[in-house]
């Protein structure tokens, strides 16, 4: 394949990139989109290659966490195996710890702000806010697979745990409190995959599989679960929220039997009704942030190409779009509170997390957590390249997505191409950063990673695609 010169003569189009174009068929629509990757790559200041150690080294900085009242952040520091807790008062600017020699720990606050939940796999603890003091609440039986699921969404100091007894042959559901005392909200046969809590701090919608693996949302009705829909079988369906008066549920699942998206279930006659799908009609609905007062949806965020963001509100469409403007190049993980929300920033350039606060009601944004960041010595995004997504027609006419990084500064022409193919098949490869990608591409090589079809992501439809033939070339 080769393009013009100025002097009329032909010249080789860049290898890099011509190998992606002779694999499609229309290859004159990916053209102009390859070149002004490669343009735009070779205009960055070139990098040095980057050390292994800086490349895949762990952050110290972990699981911050927006209080609900948002005048604090909960965060954990680690090193080795160990970790410490700390608090971050926004208004003062400081931080200071308060636990340390944790073992490695997931930290969520309670719904009323009062104390931390420790979750460590093996055991729940809280760190109770007042008094400074800390207390084992639960013990985790993995054996039972007992866990916690979540913050009890109604009571304020509270979390639901799930325990499976394989001598009975029952699930159940229980509420634990900051005190360590335990209410059951469910027992059954059959394992509560999902749970909704109602504004009583009863279950108002549990999901169950049947013997066939149909996924059954049922509600509790005279002592019995009444089935209210169901799902198909290795399907997405995940309960989202519910309304007050649990009229209309929201679902994450399939709509016409291909993107996943959120759903509106009116429980009375089962009738489903599409609320949201990926404005860009390409990508799977990822996850649903809901509103911390009222708990129904805030946002549907969708993560490919990039994470971007639907607005359910006036008010979410208007902080989309002042996200979106503000980190076009980035991955924004968006966490609401009162008055604030916390944004974890990711991207292929950063190798570690930034932390931001965001005040809806004044537009603006803060960095936060720098000091504590910037002892990782994290590399800056001037030393790593950058990912590109692109979009191609295979030999069908089927579009095929992916990522391309060149080395920055750098003529394409010159690159070695690696093609990083994932496994599964039924898995997909995303916007953020990979220690392997910048490996190479810090060294001089164009890394080429198709979302190949059978990919996850982009609909059941593209994910069956193929059926199950791989072998023969045309996947």
């Amino acid at each position: 394949m080769t393009t013009p010169t100025r002097a009329g003569r032909k010249a080789p189009l860049y290898p890099a990139l011509g190998a992606l174009l002779l694999c499609a068929a229309g290859a004159g629509a990916s053209e102009p989109a390859l070149r002004r990757i490669a343009a735009d790559a070779a205009a960055r200041t070139p990098v040095a290659a980057a050390e292994l150690a800086d490349l895949v080294r762990r952050p110290r900085l972990q699981d911050v966490e927006l209080s609900p009242d948002g005048t604090q952040l909960a965060y954990l520091t680690v090193e080795g195996s160990g970790a410490a807790l700390h608090l971050y008062d926004i208004s003062a600017g400081r931080s200071r710890e308060v636990l340390k020699d944790l073992p490695r720990t997931d930290i969520s606050w309670a719904r009323d702000g009062s104390v931390l939940f420790l979750d460590s796999g093996k055991e729940l603890s809280v760190f109770r806010l007042a008094d400074g003091s800390a207390a084992r609440v639960a013990a985790f039986d993995r054996k039972r697979d007992q866990q916690m699921i979540a913050v009890d969404p109604v009571l304020p100091h509270h979390v639901l745990v799930g325990d499976a007894d394989p001598a009975a042959r029952t699930f159940s559901v229980e509420r634990v409190g900051a005190d360590g005392k335990r209410e059951t909200l469910y027992t059954g046969a059959a394992k509560a995959r999902d749970l909704l809590v109602g504004p009583d701090g009863k279950p108002a919608f549990i999901k169950t599989y049947a013997a066939d693996y149909s996924q059954i949302i049922a509600r509790p009705r005279h002592g019995k679960w009444v089935e209210v829909t169901r799902c198909l079988p290795l399907r997405r369906c995940s309960l989202a929220a519910a309304t007050p008066d649990g009229r209309h549920l929201s679902l994450v699942t399939t709509w016409q039997d291909d993107r996943a998206a959120l759903v509106d279930v009116d429980v009375a006659s089962g009738a489903r009704r599409l609320r949201q799908a990926d404005p860009q009609g390409v990508a799977d609905l990822g996850s649903v942030v809901l509103d911390p007062a009222s708990q129904l949806p805030l946002f549907a965020a969708f993560r490919l190409p990039q994470v971007h963001y639907a607005g359910l509100t006036g008010a979410a469409r208007r902080a989309a779009a002042d996200i979106a403007a503000r980190f076009p190049q980035s991955n924004i993980a968006i966490a609401p509170s009162a008055g604030r929300w916390l944004l974890t920033e990711t991207a292929a350039t950063l190798g570690q997390p930034r932390y931001w606060l965001y005040e809806p009601a004044r537009h603006s944004f803060a960095a936060v957590l720098e000091d504590e960041r910037a002892q990782d010595k994290p590399l800056g995004e001037a030393q790593l390249a950058a990912k590109y997504p692109i979009a191609y027609p295979a030999s069908d006419g089927r579009t095929i997505r992916g990522y391309l990084t060149l080395p920055p500064g750098r003529d394409a022409a010159k690159a070695p191409l690696i093609t990083v193919v994932h496994g599964g098949p039924w898995s997909h490869f995303e916007s953020g950063y990979e220690w392997f990608v910048q490996w190479m591409a810090t060294r001089g090589y164009a890394v080429f990673q198709p979302n190949f079809r059978a990919s996850t992501g982009y609909g059941d439809k593209f994910m069956l695609a193929p059926g199950t033939d791989f072998g023969n070339g045309r996947v």
